[in-house]
């Protein structure tokens, strides 16, 4: 054993000034292999421990106590997402300086719903802006400038909220802004439609993005009204929309009274009331006659009793002659009526029709007639 133990403090010397002299390094000594002295040990009398195998401790560590990297499944997800935002919003970029605005926008759009970030949301306003839709940049642009950094936020996300300050001004100024005028009508009665979405017709101003519009109105007894105009940029207007009440007709349809009637009928009757007329006078002539006779024969008030069928006779002819008196006078009467019409109309009197008419307008009304 002192024999092993010389050796090695001889080799590690030798390994010592070796290493102390390495600034000057010398050829290495050679030395016969036959003159390095080795220990001479036999093997046999190497003490070596003798431990049973089962006696060698072992250390019992339960499975659950193995420490093993455990990465939650959130961390990798968000990673991911993050990437995937990155990856948009690069593509983005790409587009918005391809001057392809809408594309642009909607990559902006993928990759703020996967990542939130006030750049995202500024790009997207820009966009916006590019499109002409003032309005919703303004509103993307005012919800970076109100939104609360942490503290120690980079730098990119506090340039972008000084930047959406300053877009907010510049687009406020871009708006047009309009007030609804109605006339004609009551304000309470009407409905209104700008660019297919309604809204009150109470003369409020309204905001809205310069270029060209579309008001549509509807009242009830009134005209519909479409309304084009067009707003410049930071224009402040009124827009106006006259209504006119529809004309209420009241229509009266007058007819002419049927044609007058033919002559035919008038002298039809008169030549029967003529007749009749001169049957009531020789009824009369002859009832004469015989109250002379009778007169004679009776030589006073008492007539003998062979005359009393000649009373009786001369009694009836007096009827028939009374008769014949009254329907001669309705018969030349209504000959008269007769004649009297057919002389008044005209010659070829056809129907015809007359028209009535009452239009109220706003500023008064009118009659009208027509024939």
């Amino acid at each position: 054993m002192r024999r092993i133990l010389g050796v090695s403090i001889f080799f590690l010397g030798g390994v010592l000034s070796s290493v102390s002299n390495a600034g000057e390094p010398s050829p290495p000594k050679k030395l016969p292999i036959a003159q390095v002295p080795v220990a001479q040990v036999p093997v046999a009398q190497v003490p070596v421990a003798q431990v049973p195998v089962a006696q060698v401790p072992v250390a019992q560590v339960p499975d659950a106590q193995v420490p093993v990297a455990q990465v939650p499944d959130a961390q990798v997800t968000s990673e991911l997402m993050t990437d995937a935002a990155r990856i948009k919003g690069e593509e983005g970029l790409l587009l918005f300086s391809q001057a392809r605005w809408r594309e642009a926008y909607e990559a902006f759009r993928l990759a703020e719903e996967l990542f939130h970030a006030p750049t995202l949301v500024m790009r997207m306003a820009r966009c916006q802006s590019e499109l002409g839709q003032l309005r919703r940049a303004r509103d993307l642009a005012r919800t970076v400038a109100s939104e609360s950094l942490q503290s120690g936020s980079s730098a990119a996300y506090l340039g972008a909220r000084t930047d959406a300050v300053e877009m907010v001004a510049a687009l406020e100024k871009r708006l047009a802004h309009v007030r609804l005028v109605v006339t004609g009508v009551p304000v309470e009665k009407v409905t209104l439609k700008l660019d297919d979405v309604a809204v009150k017709a109470d003369g409020a101003t309204l905001e809205l993005e310069p270029g060209a519009h579309r008001l549509e109105g509807r009242a009830p007894g009134a005209e519909s009204r479409d309304v084009r105009f067009t707003l410049s940029e930071g224009a402040d207007e009124a827009v106006p929309i006259a209504f006119t009440l529809l004309r209420e007709k009241v229509v009266v349809v007058m007819k002419e009274a049927p044609p007058a009637v033919g002559r035919a009928p008038g002298f039809i009757t008169l030549g029967l009331g003529l007749a009749s007329l001169a049957v009531g006078g020789v009824a009369g002539g002859m009832v004469l006659q015989r109250v002379a006779q009778l007169e004679q024969s009776c030589g006073g008030f008492v007539c003998p009793s062979s005359l009393v069928g000649e009373s009786e006779s001369a009694a009836r002819l007096a009827t028939a002659s009374t008769v014949g008196f009254v329907a001669g006078g309705v018969g030349v009467a209504v000959s008269a009526i007769f004649f009297t019409l057919h002389f008044r109309s005209p010659p070829a009197a056809a129907e015809r029709s007359a028209r009535l008419g009452v239009t109220v307008t706003p500023s008064g009304g009118q009659l009208v007639f027509q024939w």
